[in-house]
């Protein structure tokens, strides 16, 4: 459907409402601790599976907001599954690595550390295709939005010292994408 209709909205719409059935499937555990790991797999598998969808229809309709939109959709919400997971301690004020390492088996440690390079891979990206599509306000946005996100996760797990470049806490949201641009490699 994407192929013909690619800027269409109702399209997205209804892919994003399939993302979430899927979603409640994935995370659905019916007290089986066992499955953790599995669940991880899943939740990257659909995570790149979407991006890369996002991707190709970005690159054959250059400029489509609903697509950028999408793949902003899947990085938050990846993100919120990691607060969720961390039992709401980031939620009650509790910024403490240890709090998040050992929750749920491990699943916050390792999935919010994979969760975090996705999350800087998907910064790098934005960067090539900003030069070759000057014009894009809505990859300008979604790079915006992400790297809030980074720094974010970044933060969450008390990762400070990867970040590479200045300490981007201190840029509000409409300087990051400038940020970005300067500083990371």
């Amino acid at each position: 459907i994407f192929t013909q209709h690619s800027k269409k909205p109702s399209s997205w719409l209804h892919r994003k409402w399939i993302c979430r059935k899927l979603l409640e499937n994935i995370l659905y555990d019916g007290g089986n601790q066992t499955l953790i790991q599995q669940k991880k797999n899943d939740l990257f598998s659909w995570a790149e599976d979407e991006i890369s969808i996002c991707t190709f229809i970005s690159e054959r309709n250059p400029k489509n907001y609903y697509a950028w939109t999408h793949r902003l959709f899947v990085a938050k919400t990846m993100m919120d599954i990691l607060r969720h997971k961390c039992n709401g301690a980031y939620l009650n004020g509790s910024h403490r690595t240890d709090d998040y390492a050992h929750n749920e088996n491990g699943f916050n440690s390792s999935f919010g550390v994979k969760f975090n390079t996705f999350l800087m891979n998907e910064v790098r990206k934005t960067l090539p295709w900003l030069k070759n599509h000057v014009s894009d306000h809505s990859c300008a946005h979604y790079g915006s939005e992400v790297l809030h996100l980074f720094t974010e996760c970044t933060f969450l797990l008390g990762m400070n010292n990867s970040l590479n470049f200045c300490n981007v806490a201190s840029f509000d949201r409409c300087n990051l994408s400038w940020a970005q641009s300067q500083k990371v490699n």
